[in-house]
Parts: C-alpha cells; sequence; structure tokens
C-alpha cells in the first residue's frame, strides 16, 4: 500500500530552528552551502542522523529542502 503525503512549511525564525535542534538533540544548525545529490542549495543546515546530506532551511524565503537519497530516512 502507497501512502502520498504533501506538507508545506515555511522556517524563517534562526533563533527557533536552533531551540528546536537543541530540544531534539540534534546539531545546531550552521549556515552553508552544500551539495545535494543533483543540486546545491543554501541556508542553515540540519545534520540528521544517518542521512547522507542535511536538511537546509533559507530563512530568507521560508524554503525548506532536503534529499533523502536512496530512503535513508534516519531509521
Amino acid at each position: 500500500m502507497s501512502h502520498i503525503v504533501s506538507v508545506e512549511t515555511e522556517i524563517r525564525d534562526v533563533a527557533a530552528l536552533h531551540s528546536a535542534c537543541r530540544r531534539l538533540g540534534l546539531p545546531q544548525p550552521t549556515h552553508e552551502t552544500v551539495r545535494l545529490f543533483s543540486d546545491e542549495a543554501t541556508g542553515y543546515c540540519v545534520r540528521l542522523n544517518d542521512w547522507r546530506y542535511p536538511v537546509v532551511c533559507d530563512t530568507e524565503s521560508g524554503r525548506v529542502q532536503f534529499d533523502n537519497f536512496e530512503g535513508r530516512w534516519g531509521e
């Protein structure tokens, strides 16, 4: 059985992003440009356990980008 999920979110508050990472026990986000599988992204990077690529939060646009390469969701 397949499930399709669509989530639309924006992250614009850097302090809230830092606070969320602290509460979740994640490394603090760092502002950088990183290579995703087929593209580059710039913003605050949140590194998740067992994920090859970070989640990138562009607080100017609110856009959140990630690439769960080969289904690596951190399981």
